[in-house]
C-alpha cells in the first residue's frame, strides 16, 4: 500500500568525504540538462520549497523567476557511499545543525511515519549484540506494520546487519543475520512484551494513515458477529 507522506528531508544533514573527480559523482544540474527535460532541476529545486500543485499559474510562474532555490548546490552520486565516508550526521535544532542523537532528535520523527523503537534502556542492552560497524551504526529494534492483519513482526538493525524475525517464534523471515542470533533471539524473548507493545503502536499509526482499512476491519468484524448470532 503506497500514500502520500512525505519525510522532511531537511531535518537531517549527512556529511560525506568523496573524491571530486570520482567518476560516479554528478552535478545535479548539471546531470539534469543532459537526462531530462528543460527546467527540471529549477522544477525540482523549487518543489523543495513550495507545494507546487498547490500555487496558482501567476505564483509559479513568479517562483520560477524570483525564488532562490538550491538545486545548485545539489550532487548526485550513482554507486553505493561507503559508511567510511560519512564523516558527520547532523539534525536541525532551531537554526543550527547539532549532532545526530536518535533519542533527542530521531524517535519522534521514527513513531510518526510508523517505526515503533523500544526504549532507550532495551536498546541499551541489545547494543552489545550487534557492535557497530561504524562511527554512526546504533543498534536499533522496532516494530512497523505494513498490513495490520499480518502476524507481529520485529526489525533488528545494527553491526552493519538489518533483518526481520516474527515476533512470536523468533524466525528469520528477511534479510541475513549474524551469527550471534540465538542470543538476539533470547534478547527478543526477554523483551517480548514491549516489542508487542510496538507492534499494538505501529498498527494504530497504520490505521492513522489509512483509516480505510479500520472501517473495513470493523464491517468484516461485525458481520462475523452477525452470523455467529444467527
Amino acid at each position: 500500500m503506497k500514500n502520500e507522506v512525505m519525510a522532511d528531508k531537511t531535518a537531517i544533514r549527512i556529511t560525506v568525504d568523496l573524491d571530486d573527480d570520482d567518476p560516479l559523482l554528478h552535478s545535479f544540474v548539471e546531470w539534469s540538462k543532459e537526462n531530462e527535460r528543460p527546467g527540471y532541476a529549477k522544477t525540482i529545486g523549487l518543489s523543495a520549497l513550495y507545494d507546487l500543485r498547490s500555487l496558482s499559474d501567476a505564483e509559479l510562474k513568479r517562483a520560477y523567476k524570483k525564488a532562490q532555490t538550491k538545486e545548485g548546490t545539489w550532487w548526485l552520486y550513482f554507486g553505493e557511499v561507503a559508511p567510511s565516508s560519512i564523516t558527520r550526521v547532523a539534525a536541525i535544532s532551531g537554526s543550527a545543525f547539532v549532532p545526530y542523537s536518535f533519542e533527542s532528535h530521531g524517535r519522534k520523527t521514527f513513531r510518526q511515519y510508523g517505526f515503533s523503537a523500544v526504549g532507550p534502556e532495551s536498546l541499551a542492552s541489545l547494543a552489545p549484540l550487534l557492535p557497530s560497524a561504524h562511527a554512526f551504526d546504533v543498534a536499533k529494534a522496532f516494530c512497523i506494520c505494513a498490513d495490520a492483519g499480518a502476524r507481529s513482526t520485529v526489525v533488528v538493525r545494527g553491526g552493519g546487519y538489518q533483518f526481520e524475525l516474527d515476533l512470536q517464534t523468533g524466525r528469520l523471515l528477511k534479510g541475513d543475520a549474524p551469527e550471534n542470533l540465538a542470543a538476539i533471539v533470547e534478547w527478543i524473548r526477554r523483551h517480548e512484551s514491549e516489542l508487542a507493545a510496538c507492534w499494538t503502536d505501529s498498527v494504530e499509526v497504520f490505521h492513522h494513515y489509512y483509516p480505510d482499512q479500520r472501517r473495513m476491519e470493523n464491517q468484516l468484524a461485525d458481520a462475523d458477529a452477525l452470523n455467529g448470532r444467527m
